[in-house]
């Protein structure tokens, strides 16, 4: 009987492991997060896939709303603290003069903000005081103060509305050299014009700029700093909430807040987890009083997109393509037969299965290192080229055809060559024979 009541708990535990662990299995989402902002995107940093996808590009949001795109609000400094660090020493610059167009713009300003700091039009700031009001405390007026100097030339000063132009067609210029097809700049700092806009995909791409700069990607990385004016100090705080959070071993290590009632809420951030990085960006969501719709948007969605494995898009030893090769079987001379060549994959390609990748993703065979004489059934013989927007990979196809097998299959021609070859041998040496015996009876009969 006690063993019946043992066997009995130890199958109710087993049945409880079991479906625990179903439970377990179960309970990780396979469907993206839903969140409250209107668009949002996460990529990986160094390859460019994108994993999370909401409306990207903005394309609802333009119909719903009937703008050009999507307001970006101070992350748009982002672009400005990028052009920054690239031209700071291309103009020589150790110091930037305070500017008549930053002394113009509203909260949040240095200038508004500590009234009991006299920022006087050319007031010499340092450079990473610059770089740290800009990204930290993100300064409206330090925007334009880097506007103004950056965009300065020969021919006018940084107080100048040429300059602050001249920036502004850096900012545009360097948004197409990334490929930020859907965007326009028209402000340094972000405030709201209807001109100004991008999308959630265009951030990404800057945001992989940005973090590839040292200085950038440094004081994104910044919590805490100082700045030093007029021997007074002014402590400040990074605005973005999550950095240095960390969300299931994902620790925040930069990133750009922005808001204007027009743009909501957005939100770059970017995260680190096991020596791997993820880009995310949500715009226009909820700004309440006590700002936390953002941050939980962003949260989720990083937290799924380092969870989420890719799917297949086309499984190893697949035969993606078979190839026709004509060859000569004796190289120089001789009929011209057609080889079919089999293109193999060896590796699983995967993809992250969202809207965007199942819509433009695209494959590229190039066989142009594919030739009679490169044909081997253990090295590569052409490569297929895979690319989701930005992002390309390439996978070596192989082929099990070689040299040997091709030398089998033409083995009757090359022994009816040979045989052919003997039998010319064979009568070039008869002929010979019987002109050289030919000879000796001509000279027999001379002697005789």
């Amino acid at each position: 009987m006690r063993h019946k009541k043992f066997s009995l708990i130890l199958a109710v535990l087993f049945l409880f492991t079991i479906s625990g662990n179903v439970f377990a299995q179960t309970n990780i989402s396979k469907e993206p997060p839903k969140i409250y902002g209107s668009a949002a995107i996460t990529m990986d940093a160094q390859t460019g896939e994108i994993i999370y996808a909401k409306d990207i590009d903005g394309k609802q949001y333009k119909q719903l709303n009937n703008t050009k795109g999507m307001y970006p609000a101070s992350v748009t400094k982002l672009m400005t603290a990028l052009l920054f660090a690239e031209n700071k020493d291309k103009k020589g610059l150790n110091v930037l003069n305070y500017t008549k167009s930053a002394k113009e713009q509203p909260k949040y300003s240095l200038n508004t903000d500590y009234p009991n700091i006299n920022f006087n039009i050319g007031k010499p700031l340092s450079v990473n005081d610059v770089m740290n009001a800009l990204l930290l405390y993100s300064a409206n007026d330090i925007a334009y103060t880097i506007a103004g100097n950056i965009g300065k030339t020969d021919s006018y000063d940084e107080n100048s509305k040429q300059a602050v132009d001249n920036f502004r067609k850096m900012m545009n210029d360097k948004a197409a050299e990334l490929k930020m097809k859907n965007t326009h700049f028209i402000t340094a700092n972000g405030l709201h014009d209807d001109n100004h806009y991008t999308t959630p995909y265009d951030l990404t791409l800057l945001a992989r700029a940005a973090l590839k700069n040292k200085w950038v990607a440094k004081t994104m990385n910044t919590k805490k700093g100082v700045l030093k004016i007029d021997g007074k100090t002014i402590p400040i705080e990074n605005r973005n909430k999550l950095l240095g959070e960390n969300i299931n071993g994902a620790v925040c290590i930069g990133g750009k807040t922005g808001y204007t009632s027009k743009s909501g809420r957005c939100l770059v951030a970017i995260f680190e987890k096991d020596g791997r990085k993820v880009i995310g960006v949500v715009m226009h969501s909820i700004y309440d009083a006590k700002d936390s719709f953002v941050f939980q948007d962003m949260k989720k969605i990083i937290d799924w997109s380092f969870n989420v494995k890719p799917v297949n898009y086309m499984n190893k030893n697949t035969t993606i393509k078979t190839a026709t090769l004509k060859y000569k079987p004796f190289k120089f001379f001789g009929p011209e037969k057609t080889l079919k060549v089999p293109l193999i994959l060896k590796e699983n390609i995967t993809y992250y299965n969202n809207s965007i990748n199942k819509k433009e993703f695209k494959t590229k065979i190039d066989t142009s290192n594919l030739t009679f004489k490169n044909l081997s059934s253990e090295k590569p013989v052409s490569k297929l080229i895979v690319s989701e927007r930005e992002a390309v990979k390439s996978y070596d196809l192989y082929t099990n055809v070689s040299k040997s097998q091709i030398f089998k299959d033409n083995i009757l021609l090359y022994v009816g060559l040979i045989v052919g070859l003997i039998v010319i041998i064979i009568l070039i040496m008869f002929i010979v024979s019987l002109i050289k015996n030919g000879r000796r009876r001509k000279r027999n009969r001379y002697w005789r």
